[in-house]
């Protein structure tokens, strides 16, 4: 099955936070993007819980709408849409490799206003991040890339928790969400997500 680009993917996105944005009469719209950091937890019913793979670097990004809730400007609602690679590398002795995941990432997510200054701004969050898988690969160094979809489940759902800060128009978010679900299937290990992501973004509006 062909994936549509990001590029695809983002003008979805956008188009479908900002209907949501207007419907709902978001405060604050915005786009960001960033690094991500993620790994794959390997879990093994003989052996217990496994370390980590080695950490896989990637792209988090895509666009906001915040949503306040009360007169008092502490409390809101934040949701996203994002495209979120995920995945790992591992190393085996053997054979280098990596396992790569695209997700359209979808977090709803309460957020706490610790400064209510206009200017500058603190937040912190936390909430679900639905996910949808958009393709899934395999490499081994120097391979080909194979194609995982059929041993990776076409949804997740994690947590997450971070923070971030607004200077001006400016935003900068922190946060780190785990994988509730098993996400491997068939042959595939039980093994779920991790992520932590570092994003910088503009407030449109």
């Amino acid at each position: 099955m062909r994936v549509p680009s990001v590029a695809v993917w983002i003008s979805l996105i956008a188009g479908l936070v900002l209907a949501t944005a207007e419907k709902v009469a978001a405060q604050e719209v915005g786009v960001k993007g960033g690094f991500s950091s993620s790994s794959l937890h390997i879990i093994d019913d003989v052996e217990g819980d496994q370390p980590f793979l080695r950490s896989r670097p990637g792209f988090v990004g895509g666009l906001y709408g915040v949503k306040s809730l009360g007169s008092s400007g502490r409390f809101g609602i934040q949701a996203e849409g994002l495209i979120s690679m995920k995945g790992a590398r591992f190393d085996d002795g053997d054979e280098d490799g990596r396992v790569a995941l695209t997700y359209l990432e979808l977090p709803v997510l309460a957020r706490f206003n610790l400064t209510t200054a206009q200017r500058i701004g603190v937040h912190l969050l936390t909430g679900p991040a639905f996910a949808f898988r958009l393709a899934a690969s395999g490499e081994e160094e120097g391979g080909e890339s194979e194609n995982l979809e059929e041993g990776i489940k076409p949804t997740d759902v994690g947590w997450t928790i971070g923070g971030g800060v607004n200077v001006g128009k400016a935003v900068i978010d922190v946060r780190y969400t785990h994988g509730l679900l098993d996400i491997g299937r068939g042959e595939a290990p039980p093994m779920k997500n991790r992520a932590v992501s570092v994003m910088v973004g503009f407030r449109l509006r």
